[in-house]
């Protein structure tokens, strides 16, 4: 518990700067609740709140959260995700209404700074201790099926092979 006077103007900024800190939202990770037909997803942030007199409580959960997938002008990346899914959560340094509405270079529509309404994921693939990474090989997984490639661009092909030309 902070003290209520300060004894010098070092402690007096350090609580200062220490409060100011607690309202703003950087990475945090989270649980998918319920994907979206929008390419947005509900999220159950997975840390907890925790408060000087030591009660924790959940955040509420994150509405319409736009999913962002590897992607440039001749490339993209996606898959399918579903409940229960991890994912990493991005809080914007400005408000993000107006960016998910049109894209590209936008005003904000508030002065909001690193709000946790503003933010958007990328998929997280596992939680810390549940990776399955092999540091020889690239591995592709869907379901059953798996593409590996080593290190002496071996290819290997586990599941149903179609060529369609």
């Amino acid at each position: 518990m902070p003290k209520e006077r300060p004894d010098s103007l070092e402690e007096l900024l350090e609580q200062w700067f220490d409060t100011l800190s607690k309202n703003i939202n950087t990475v945090m990770p989270g649980v998918v609740e319920k994907k979206n037909s929008d390419n947005t997803v509900d999220v159950r942030p997975a840390i907890k709140r925790k408060y000087q007199d030591g009660l924790e409580l959940e955040l509420s959960l994150l509405l319409n959260v736009p999913v962002l997938y590897p992607y440039s002008s001749k490339m993209s990346l996606s898959w399918p995700l579903e409940k229960g899914d991890p994912v990493v959560c991005i809080f914007s340094q400005r408000d993000l209404e107006n960016w998910k509405e049109a894209g590209g270079v936008v005003s904000p529509g508030t002065t909001r700074h690193h709000d946790i309404s503003d933010g958007f994921c990328f998929p997280a693939g596992a939680y810390p201790g549940q990776q399955n990474v092999d540091d020889n090989k690239l591995i592709l997984k869907y379901n059953n099926a798996e593409v590996t490639i080593d290190q002496n661009d071996q290819v290997s092909i586990n599941g149903h092979l179609t060529i369609d030309k």
